[in-house]
């Protein structure tokens, strides 16, 4: 589409383009490497012939577009001394041409991109006549959009910097750089490194093991001045006919903090909202499959609900109320290894004293591979190696909006 300042490209003519270039670019260097002179005169019309398909597609795009790649990317790499094809070197005088159609290329790629992710960020009502084009705008305009689009944002954007993406990023570069063997050799051989390391169940135990050793363990036979066990909830999910269950990581949570209740007497306070604006909190669901809650029995005073907690920040918010209540600052937290990390530094950056209760692993079948198990890449390792790598992420969220402070970090603090 031509039209004002709003219109996207059309990604059709874009694509045409991007491979009309890739074409173009594979016949440029074999008619200037082809030996034989037939050949070589044959490669040459074929450039010259897809010159002028590109330039009857590029007459169709946007002129901002245009200026983009002029200003932004051919000005820098048209003086950029380009690598020879092949293994031969071009001469000073077609340096430039090659330059600037590998700079189009890449311009075409990067303008569907950014014009596909403007179309998905755009959040004007319909019918305001207000529709935000330039990045910052339409960034201006998710602060203030309804909270779902924020949740549908924050869920695209975690899965595209959680595994697999990056390693399926790395491979697409490699490829894309294939004429610059070196580099596309670097790309392609990390990310084929990386998968496989993160795939061995034994990384996948060792990343969790430094997140799980946030906060001092807690000893049961000396609970000193701790006030309330705390079980941050992890999910819930519903069946084909609406009824919600708690995932496998709360059932774990709470089973856990409730036996360590029972030997302890304290309170037992579970903690978790609706992040997803679900029709039940996570807290309430877990409460009802354990038991805890019903119609059919009175309310446990040693178990307390918190049901408005959304996100690890708002627990430690709403952990520090209870506490306060209970008369204490002492909490013992209980949740999954891959989660001490942040959820405690949540809590001492609200001013509590933390100490961890980590469930027991749950029982596994019997390996087949006896030994050699934990060594040999596994989906199962690869899961565990995302889900740390996901913390390790959320971690470097919070500190970059404020919610923790690096010395909330140190389990003494």
């Amino acid at each position: 589409e031509v039209g004002d300042g709003c219109s996207a490209l059309d990604v059709a003519d874009m694509i045409l383009e991007l491979r009309v270039l890739f074409a173009r670019y594979f016949d440029h260097g074999r008619a200037e490497v082809e030996p034989d002179a037939a050949l070589r005169r044959q490669r040459c019309q074929a450039v010259t012939n897809t010159a002028a398909q590109v330039e009857h597609v590029r007459a169709f795009r946007h002129e901002e577009a245009q200026i983009a790649v002029v200003v932004v990317v051919e000005i820098p790499i048209a003086g950029y001394p380009t690598g020879a094809l092949a293994g031969h070197r071009l001469g000073q005088g077609e340096r430039l041409p090659l330059a600037r159609a590998k700079a189009r290329a890449f311009a075409a790629g990067l303008g569907i991109f950014t014009r596909l992710s403007h179309t998905w960020q755009c959040v004007g009502e319909p019918g305001s006549g207000q529709d935000p084009c330039t990045i910052w705008e339409r960034a201006a305009a998710c602060n203030a959009a309804p909270r779902e689009k924020k949740l549908e944002m924050r869920e695209v954007t975690e899965t595209l910097l959680t595994l697999p993406m990056p390693i399926l990023a790395m491979l697409l570069l490699g490829l894309v750089l294939w004429l610059h063997r070196g580099w596309s050799l670097v790309l392609i051989g990390g990310a084929t490194l990386a998968f496989l390391g993160l795939s061995v169940p034994l990384v996948a135990t060792w990343l969790e093991t430094q997140l799980g050793e946030a906060a001092p363990s807690f000893d049961v036979a000396t609970p000193g001045d701790a006030v309330a066990i705390v079980v941050p909830t992890a999910g819930i999910f519903a069946d084909s006919q609406g009824g919600w269950w708690p995932s496998s990581a709360s059932i774990r949570r709470a089973v856990a903090g409730q036996a360590l209740a029972e030997r302890t007497s304290l309170p037992l306070v579970l903690i978790g909202g609706s992040p997803l604006g679900e029709a039940e909190t996570e807290a309430v669901s877990v409460a009802r499959q354990l038991g805890m809650i019903g119609s059919d029995r009175p309310d446990d005073p040693t178990v307390l609900l918190e049901s408005g907690a959304r996100n690890s920040a708002e627990t430690a918010a709403a952990a520090r109320t209870i506490a306060e209540r209970l008369g204490g600052t002492h909490i013992v937290l209980v949740t999954s290894p891959v989660h001490v990390a942040r959820m405690a530094a949540n809590l001492r950056h609200v001013g509590l004293t933390v100490s961890a209760h980590a469930p027991a692993p749950h029982a596994s079948p019997q390996q087949p591979l006896g030994v050699l198990a934990p060594y040999l890449p596994s989906a199962a390792g690869l899961a565990g190696s995302r889900a740390a790598l996901h913390e390790y992420l959320g971690i470097l969220w919070y500190l970059i909006n404020g919610h923790i402070v690096m010395a909330d970090l140190e389990p003494g603090s």
